[in-house]
């Protein structure tokens, strides 16, 4: 008996496989479903189903072939192809415009502005001749100078600071007389130490030596003279001094050339101080500066500035960024001490008041620049300055449009309309990879294109 699951024509998906025979009925067939089971026959849904899918993956597998056949058709090449791959691009034509002006060489340079002259303050001679010591400094470093100042005290005895252009270069002595004793009567007039009615006579005479006798006792010093010497029981300082002040007679009485220092213009300020009070001094280490402020450039590299002429042309930048057009006064070579001091100017006559170049440890090179109008005291100031130009005005080219031909023959080639020529020319003044040439006349015109590499077009 059959259970109640079992129905005619279906076989129960539990119970185990049918064994059955084949039509023959000498073969044995297991599992064979019963003539009722449909979802087996070639039209049943199972099948409908298998062939759909089948179709659905025969389709995407020649999709998949065909897109790969495709791209590896792209990617094939016949050997004139790949011949041409491998060959060098053709050369393009590069070329630049020929520009007309006046070639010029310039140099850059960092500057400080600092009041235009520098004046050594001298060193007096000791009364014993022995060695100078300095006993007092009335005016510190940067301090303002007027006419008729102490600025300092050497072994007792004073230098006086008057305004003249003549440096003081001698002694000045009773009856001599000169441009040196114009400019002294000068300044005593102006301190209201001296009048004459008609001028300075330019003598030192019995007047002038009352005068300078008064200059002298004014400021707590002898005058000096042949027989003049120190109070030993006085005390040093400006205004300071005891004991008899007269000195010699006025008949004696002389201006030693080291006891003055002339400033060409007031205001003045005390601007190197390389010495102090006790300590011995030598020339240079003090100075004096005077005027408007002017450009000071340290030259790193003298080579640089070699063959500059005075007053060439600068353009300087300042640390605000405004500019301003200045002009080459001088190049000179002097001193500069471990302290950063500018360098003592060795070629300005008032380098000679104290008898010496200055002193110093290592020798600098500095250019001055003379601006067009007033600026500001300080560092920071940027400076473009024409060191060399070129004679004419004409074509610049690049130097490596320059082409060399036969027989010594230098070339440039113009492109025109995609067509090049070549031009004979002479090179000139070079410039940072720029030449002056010579050329025909109408042969380079402003904005003609001349070839630098490549090739362009024959003719």
């Amino acid at each position: 008996m059959r259970g109640p699951s079992w129905r005619a024509g279906h076989r129960d998906p539990g119970s185990p496989p049918r064994i059955t025979r084949d039509e023959s009925g000498h073969g044995l067939v297991i599992g064979a479903d019963e003539p009722g089971d449909t979802a087996a026959r070639p039209d049943g849904p199972e099948t409908r189903r298998r062939r759909r899918w089948m179709t659905v993956a025969v389709v995407g597998v020649l999709t998949v072939a065909t897109a790969a056949t495709w791209a590896l058709a792209g990617q094939a090449r016949t050997p004139r192809e790949l011949a041409a791959a491998a060959s060098a691009p053709p050369k393009s034509a590069i070329t630049v415009p020929v520009r007309f002006g006046s070639l010029v060489r310039t140099v850059g340079l960092e500057c400080a502005a600092a009041p235009s002259t520098r004046v050594p303050v001298p060193v007096p001679v000791p009364p014993d001749n022995g060695e100078p010591v300095v006993t007092a400094l009335p005016v510190k470093r940067g301090g303002q100078v007027s006419e008729g100042k102490v600025v300092m005290e050497v072994s007792g005895r004073p230098v006086i600071v008057l305004v003249g252009r003549l440096p003081s270069y001698r002694d000045i002595l009773p009856g001599v007389s000169g441009p040196d004793v114009r400019q002294l009567q000068r300044a005593l007039t102006r301190l209201g130490l001296l009048r004459q009615a008609a001028g300075p006579n330019g003598v030192f005479d019995a007047r002038t030596r009352a005068a300078v006798a008064g200059l002298y006792r004014a400021r707590g010093y002898p005058a000096p003279g042949p027989t003049a010497a120190p109070d030993p029981g006085a005390t040093t300082g400006q205004g300071s001094r005891t004991g008899d002040a007269q000195g010699p007679k006025t008949d004696d009485v002389m201006v030693p050339r080291r006891e003055l220092l002339t400033v060409p213009q007031l205001p003045a300020r005390l601007g190197t101080v390389k010495t102090r009070v006790g300590a011995s001094v030598k020339a240079g280490d003090v100075v004096m500066e005077a005027g408007s402020p002017v450009l000071r450039c340290a030259v790193p590299d003298p080579g640089a500035v070699q063959g500059l002429a005075k007053g060439a042309q600068a353009s300087v930048t300042s640390p605000s960024g405004s500019t301003v057009r200045a002009r080459v006064g001088q190049v000179t070579t002097g001193q500069q001490g471990g302290d950063g001091q500018a360098p003592q100017d060795t070629t300005s006559p008032a380098a000679g008041q104290d008898g010496s170049a200055g002193g110093g440890d290592q020798t600098v090179t500095e250019l001055l620049l003379v601006p067009e109008r007033r600026i500001k005291a300080g560092g920071g100031y940027q400076a473009r300055i024409e060191v060399e130009k070129a004679e004419h005005s004409g074509p610049i080219v690049p130097s490596s449009a320059l082409w060399s031909r036969a027989g010594g023959r230098t070339v440039v080639k113009i492109v025109r309309s995609g067509q090049s020529s070549e031009a004979s020319v002479e090179p000139g003044f070079e410039v940072d990879g720029e030449v002056a040439v010579q050329a025909a006349e109408g042969t380079l015109r402003q904005g003609d294109q001349v070839l630098v590499s490549g090739e362009a077009g024959a003719p």
